[in-house]
């Protein structure tokens, strides 16, 4: 990695896939020629407090998921998403009859999505693998890139919803 912050990436690289073994995210596997490897990419950035201050450097490993094909890598893309006017419908409400509301922010929150479909990838830049031999990586869970991890990961917080009653 030819960048003056290199030391500071590939930190925050290690970070990443701490994450993603944390989560179960990845497996390793053996290449066979059956097998379709989706490729990667890494997106790196500097998060920030509310003055421009440098908190950390950030990666976050990307499926490139412009290469799926519709029927074999995924099926149905669609995840449910708020409308602009409900959330006005909603910040008025909680308005005019006082209430307090709250927001949330689920950390690496595609993770932690199921996922149906066998994808597998070619082992990104900067993994170290276990095992010897012709390897890659099968997908347990969704990650970030794939057309299918904004649906699963609906579905994933929906099931939590209703089991809470909601």
């Amino acid at each position: 990695m030819a960048s003056p912050k290199a030391d500071a990436w590939m930190f925050a690289i290690q970070k990443e896939f701490a994450s993603l073994e944390r989560y179960g995210v990845l497996k390793e596997v053996t290449q066979t020629n059956d097998l379709r490897l989706l490729s990667t990419t890494w997106v790196f950035r500097e998060k920030t407090n509310a003055h421009g201050n440098l908190l950390e450097e950030k990666a976050q490993l990307y499926i490139r998921g412009f290469l799926q094909v519709e029927g074999l890598d995924f099926h149905d893309p669609f995840a449910a998403t708020g409308r602009l006017a409900t959330l006005c419908f909603l910040l008025g409400y909680c308005a005019e009859k006082d209430l307090d509301l709250h927001q949330m922010n689920v950390k690496t929150a595609f993770l932690h999505g199921d996922l149906n479909e066998v994808i597998h990838i070619s082992l990104p830049e900067g993994y170290q693998p276990s095992g010897s031999g012709d390897l890659c990586l099968r997908l347990k869970k969704s990650l970030y890139g794939l057309c299918q991890s904004p649906r699963n990961w609906y579905f994933k917080i929906k099931t939590f919803f209703l089991a809470a009653g909601f």
